[in-house]
């Protein structure tokens, strides 16, 4: 019995491992064993009941910089909620690293770091019935200490709660909340109503999501340049994903950020590219490179403006908006 609960715990088991139960393929890859309907029932109406007991997440971790600071939502304000929720509906998580990866970077001030990918499979049990809902999930960290695994695991573990419990997150403050990061927030929007701002936000990332699509056209039409050096190819993405990554520590967002706001902003472009090490082509790459970069002098330099409208994208593809026809 005991070595049949660690091929649970490690490998989808097969349908007489899942107690002559169900086997049901679910969106995104994702598998739930179930002995039978009723129990996978009764998973479906937990996961539920937990996504609405735990509402909506307050940002409340502030990132400040120089020039601006910002919210968002920390691991800790996530899991607290959720595990108490959980744990009402007796429901258990369980996670195990698959594996993971580790490549050497250089940010633009030269420190000296790791970038961290992952595959992780999570486990969501139901004490009651035995069913599980079997997930694979992929996490990426960049870390410039010793932390780089910690950091994969909590950012891998917070989007897969984020997404599969459908918790969306807000910067909204009490009422009664006085001074702090959250007051500066409250009188920027008295400046501009939220319709007006969301409208001509939309509209700006319309337009660069079309520059971007215009771009990549023009540039394909052109033809390749490594067609027959996939090697160079691979390392032209490289460098354009470092690009990224400087651009986005540049404007401040903190490390364990990066790598989700990189993908979502690249998404929110190309649906396609679900990940960008594999899927970005090299049309892809020069028009991200032409966008995000200019000549100066002898250097190369960050565009300003583009910088602003990476993070822009990614906050748009984390919208509700986001579902939403917009004009291109």
């Amino acid at each position: 019995m005991a070595e049949q609960e660690a091929v649970y715990l490690t490998t989808q088991p097969t349908r007489d491992e899942a107690l002559n139960g169900l086997v049901i393929n679910m969106p995104g890859g994702a598998v739930l064993y179930a002995p039978d309907w009723s129990a996978a029932a009764s998973l479906h109406a937990k996961a539920a009941a937990v996504a609405g007991a735990v509402g909506r997440i307050a940002k409340e971790g502030v990132n400040k910089q120089e020039r601006y600071s910002y919210n968002y939502a920390r691991y800790e304000d996530i899991v607290g909620p959720l595990n108490s929720a959980m744990a009402e509906q007796k429901l258990a998580v369980y996670s195990h690293l698959e594996s993971a990866e580790a490549t050497a970077i250089v940010s633009s001030t030269n420190a000296h770091g790791t970038y961290w990918r992952g595959t992780y499979r999570f486990i969501l049990a139901d004490g009651e019935t035995g069913a599980m809902l079997v997930t694979t999930w992929q996490g990426e960290a960049t870390d410039y200490s010793d932390k780089g695994l910690n950091k994969l695991s909590t950012a891998a573990q917070k989007y897969w709660i984020l997404r599969t419990f459908h918790i969306a997150t807000s910067d909204e403050a009490d009422a009664d909340e006085e001074g702090g990061e959250h007051q500066g927030t409250r009188v920027a929007r008295q400046q501009q109503s939220v319709p007006e701002a969301q409208a001509a936000g939309i509209r700006m990332v319309a337009e660069v999501i079309a520059a971007l699509r215009y771009g990549y056209d023009e540039i394909k039409r052109k033809g390749p340049r490594y067609a027959d050096d996939p090697n160079k190819l691979a390392s032209y993405r490289g460098f354009v994903l470092k690009d990224i990554h400087g651009a986005l520590v540049s404007a401040g967002k903190p490390e364990e950020e990066i790598d989700y706001t990189r993908t979502m902003a690249l998404a929110a472009v190309w649906p396609e590219i679900a990940d960008p090490h594999k899927d970005m082509d090299e049309y892809h790459c020069r028009v991200i490179n032409a966008w995000l970069k200019r000549k100066d002098g002898d250097a190369w330099v960050m565009v300003p403006n583009s910088v602003q409208e990476l993070l822009a994208l990614a906050a748009y593809a984390e919208t509700d908006a986001s579902e939403e026809e917009i004009p291109y």
